[in-house]
């Protein structure tokens, strides 16, 4: 009994611990973060509130904490079902909602933008301790799914900010969106 044990787990050590660790990604990540909003004054008022200031260009900016979400689940063929929800300064937003392929170092989103604006690729890796999300020079991603001060690039979910366990496709369907279609999806707390 003790050899067989002793072999199971020399066998365990062989396996690839690259695809046992992607499966185990599966969920909601969240981040949050300081954000804020320009708050506008009708002539003589003033920049008041428990948490607004007057910031140096004259504007008056309210604080507030925002979140950031990724949903990640990935496929029987090593493609990746994604949910990016991110915010921004003044209500800018960037949301996707697809499927990446894999590729040689994790996943790459391509789509052929309408109105000849070009083409997104997007990448989705693991670096350390971290999922990141990036665009490659010349993608055109960030015109398309962001509002101006939206991007999507170098943006970080630490592997240890998942706030839960996602199995199903459609979880991700309604991450971040209010409506009545998306009553029952996972909505983050």
């Amino acid at each position: 009994m003790r050899l067989f044990i002793t072999t199971f787990i020399a066998l365990i050590g062989f396996c690839n611990p690259a695809k046992a660790d992607v499966v185990n990604l599966n969920g909601l990540y969240e981040t949050q973060h300081e954000n804020a909003m320009i708050v506008p004054l009708d002539e003589g008022e003033k920049c008041e509130g428990p948490n607004r200031f007057l910031h140096d260009n004259g504007m008056c900016v309210e604080p507030f904490t925002s979140a950031n979400h990724l949903g990640f689940l990935l496929n029987d063929d090593s493609s990746l079902d994604f949910l990016i929800s991110l915010s921004f300064f003044n209500g800018h937003t960037c949301y996707m909602r697809k499927e990446a392929q894999k590729v040689e170092n994790g996943w790459q989103y391509s789509e052929t933008l309408p109105d000849n604006m070009g083409t997104c690729l997007l990448d989705i890796t693991i670096e350390d301790q971290d999922i990141v999300v990036n665009t490659p020079e010349g993608s055109k991603c960030k015109n398309y799914y962001c509002g101006a001060r939206g991007y999507l690039n170098d943006i970080r979910f630490p592997i240890l900010s998942k706030v839960r366990e996602i199995s199903e496709k459609g979880s991700l369907d309604c991450i971040g969106v209010i409506s009545d279609d998306c009553k029952g999806a996972i909505q983050p707390e």
